[in-house]
Order: C-alpha cells, then structure tokens, then sequence
C-alpha cells in the first residue's frame, strides 16, 4: 500500500523549480531559440496571424482563450512600414516584415497585455520596425501568473539596444518551464512618438505523454483495488 501511494506521489508530484528565460537578446534567431525551447519541454505552439480578423479596431476577444488589449485602443491594419530612421547601431532582426494584417501601435506609452485562459507555456511575438540604438527607447516585456499582468511577476526582460528599422522584424518572447504564464504586457517605446507593428502572436502549451497518463491512472485504479481489499478483510 504504502509503495503504491509513493509510485502515485511520484507521478503527480511538482516538477523542480521552474526557470524563466527571456528570449530578447539575440535578434537575429530569438524565434528559432524560442521554438527550440519550446520543443525541448514538449510544447506545442499555436500563432495568432490576424489574417483573419478585419481591418479596424482591435477585438479583444476575437481568438477562443486568448484577451488582447491594448490601451489606449488601437487597430488592426495592413499598411506598409513607413521610412525610419538610419540611426545605428542597426540590425536586421530576423529580416523585413513581410506586410500583413497586424497590430497598429503609435508610440507614447500603450501597453498590450495578452491574457490566457489557461496557463502557457511560454509566449512571443513579432514587433516591426522598433527603434532602440543603444538602448534610448527600451520597454520590457513581462509575464505573470495571474490575468492582465497580476498575480507574481515571473519575469521581466528588456529590449536590445538596436534600430530595426525600415521594417525589419524584431521577435520577443518569454517561456517558463513551470507553464505558469498567466498573462504577458508590453509596454510600446516611448521615445519620438516611435509606432510599431505588432503580428504573429505565439504562445504553447506543453503536450501530455500519453503514458504519463496512463500511469496516473494506473496508480489510482491500484489505490482503489488496495482499499477495497482491505475494507473487504477487516
């Protein structure tokens, strides 16, 4: 009985101490880092593109189990990147943005806080066009274990100190191997009036092993058997 109830313990019992990692600093491969991550703790990630949601304003709720918003309330649009500064130092990001449907955010301060129904993995995105030589126009990118950027802060990462414009893709994201992330907020750089786009929202979910299922169940069912056995005998 008691080997049985320490089996079950073993199977459902806390994963170590989560890490938190911040995928910021690489600019040109935070998307691949970030999947590979992911893959390593059996995720799985699903992209929000907003090709299918229409031009105008933003719906928070457009996506089943995810809340975008962003205050003050922007829009959804499809307009080239406009020309940028040549400010260095420069980088190419993950290369040009590729025009599509994506977040409208002019500069100044709005902030975008993504919320999930249920706890995630890790999450990131696409900005377009963001201007930081040098880190003179850094925000940060944090997550939390409760809705719309409550509960314990997990982490907090910044910005890397580069000019992404005109319209190259800067990636950002964040993972937490506890798949404790409630929520994420980023805040748009504040310096100049600098308007970024934001697209392709990715956030995963860790997959369950089939057989670490199975034998939860097993253990349970074992448990059972054990304690009608001995209520039968007593």
């Amino acid at each position: 009985m008691r080997f049985l109830a320490l089996a079950l313990w073993f199977c459902i019992a806390p994963a170590a101490q989560a890490t938190v990692t911040g995928f910021m600093l690489n600019p040109t491969a935070n998307s691949e880092n970030f999947a590979t991550a992911v893959a390593e703790n059996e995720g799985l990630i699903t992209t929000l593109t907003f090709e299918t949601e229409p031009l105008g304003p933003l719906d928070p709720t457009f996506y089943p189990g995810v809340n975008i918003v962003v205050s003050p309330a922007v829009n959804i649009n499809n307009t080239p990147a406009g020309a940028g500064s040549n400010e260095g130092p420069l980088s190419p990001g993950e290369g040009p943005y590729e025009t599509s449907h994506y977040i409208s955010i002019p500069g100044g301060g709005h902030t975008m806080s993504i919320t999930f129904d249920q706890p995630v993995l890790g999450v990131g995105f696409d900005t377009v066009d963001y201007f930081n030589p040098g880190g003179v126009n850094t925000t940060f990118l944090n997550a939390y274990s409760g809705p719309s950027g409550t509960g314990t802060k997990l982490g907090s990462f910044e910005t890397d100190g580069y000019n992404f414009q005109t319209g190259n893709v800067y990636f950002v994201g964040v993972l937490s191997t506890a798949s404790d992330i409630r929520s994420i907020t980023f805040t748009s750089p504040g310096r100049d009036n600098d308007g970024i786009f934001i697209d392709n929202i990715e956030y995963a979910r860790v997959v369950p092993e089939p057989g670490t299922g199975l034998l939860v169940m097993g253990g349970v069912l074992s448990l059972t058997v054990a304690r009608r056995r001995l209520a039968l005998t007593a």
